[in-house]
């Protein structure tokens, strides 16, 4: 695997979170390398408008098309749902329509949300199948798993866990259960309010000094597991890589959270024998977020963690440094971003509109590249 930024391997317990876990001091200094080569496009797709990318298998994925050269959805919002084949191109109508929702192991999901109220439907089923219809969004008392693409009992809170502490919950996959996210008591707040000038801003609740949230991994037999964290981190996210049988864990990278020091920040892979990589947000670039410029995401592929950060629009970028990072020994290199396929290797990005005039919605290019093989143009 490719070098990675600071990582520590541990077996997670339930021990306490005494004292905030230490960054790397080594990668304080890291330079900003804002040169980015471009890499070979793969260009499969031309003339469209279509949204998602939800593999059927190594080579095809479902996706909701917008538009087309002859097809468009606007004035009633329902997309036709298609197969795409990036080795030809070919576009296959499924005969369903919405917004594809999810799919696994042959489970579809899709939305429909319609002009109007009566319109809104949810169909779920085998793909290739007539699929079930339900008003609304979901079954009554059912709710999908994104990750599973199952329908499963929707989730109500435990009796354990006062109403005024929970924060969030991310499901994993069904036979891997979820993450939870509380408050301790008293937990400081940031609410928007004003400043002695009367100009909208966060202001702080509670106490100065802020404990670290609590989270868990609460497997489905009802174990739960810590996952420490520092004080003014917050898991963002869970996402499962199937090239990596683990979860990426992302951490809120905004300048949003009651924190006044800031502590070294962390994205995590949870693998589901319990095992934590920890990967330090390059200071550098926290640093950024710090200064309230702009928000921070992070995007893992079989070449490491990458880190990808934003300017607020107010703020100027001559240095241009916005964009998407790995960390190479003493440098922040800057990459091309893109939604990371199931192989861990190829990336996907929509490219330039295609002028057509017909269209009533932009119509585009697809492309994807290769950052295991390094080609370029």
């Amino acid at each position: 695997m490719a070098e990675l930024l600071c990582v520590f391997l541990l077996m997670v317990s339930a021990a306490s979170h005494a004292q905030p876990i230490p960054g790397d001091p080594e990668l304080r200094n890291l330079r900003f390398v804002t040169t980015a080569k471009e890499p070979k496009r793969h260009v499969y797709l031309r003339g469209y408008g279509i949204s998602g990318n939800y593999w059927i298998d190594e080579y095809r994925f479902l996706s909701s098309m917008y538009a087309s050269l002859d097809f468009s959805s606007h004035g009633t919002n329902t997309p036709k749902v298609v197969i795409v084949d990036i080795r030809s191109g070919e576009v296959k109508e499924t005969g369903y329509v919405g917004q594809v929702r999810c799919f696994k192991d042959g489970w579809i999901a899709t939305h429909n949300v319609g002009i109007k109220d009566d319109t809104r439907a949810f169909y779920f089923g085998r793909l290739g199948e007539s699929l079930t219809r339900y008003p609304g969004d979901s079954p009554p008392d059912m709710q999908l798993n994104i990750m599973s693409c199952q329908l499963v009992p929707r989730w109500k809170l435990p009796t354990d866990i006062p109403r005024e502490r929970f924060v969030t919950r991310y499901p994993l996959k069904v036979e891997h259960g979820a993450i939870m996210v509380l408050k301790p008591k008293d937990f400081p707040e940031l609410r928007l309010g004003a400043d002695e000038k009367g100009r909208a801003t966060f202001v702080r609740t509670g106490p100065v000094e802020v404990p670290p949230l609590e989270v868990f991994w609460e497997k489905p037999s009802g174990e739960r597991i810590e996952i420490p964290v520092n004080p003014g981190e917050r898991i963002s996210g869970a996402n499962y890589l199937p090239f990596e049988n683990a979860y990426l864990l992302s951490v809120d990278l905004t300048n949003t959270q009651p924190i006044k020091v800031w502590a070294p920040r962390f994205a995590r892979l949870l693998y589901p024998d319990g095992t934590i990589t920890r990967f330090e947000v390059p200071p550098p670039i926290l640093d950024l977020v710090r200064s309230g410029r702009g928000g921070a995401v992070v995007a893992y592929s079989k070449l490491g963690m990458a880190w990808s950060f934003g300017f607020n629009s107010r703020e100027r970028d001559p240095d241009q440094i916005a964009g998407t990072y790995l960390v190479r020994g003493k440098q922040l290199i800057k990459v091309q971003s893109g939604q990371v396929a199931p192989d861990g290797c190829r990336k996907f990005r929509v490219g330039d509109m295609t002028a057509n005039a017909t269209s009533e919605r932009p119509l585009r290019e697809y492309y994807y590249f290769n950052v295991c093989t390094g080609e370029q143009e």
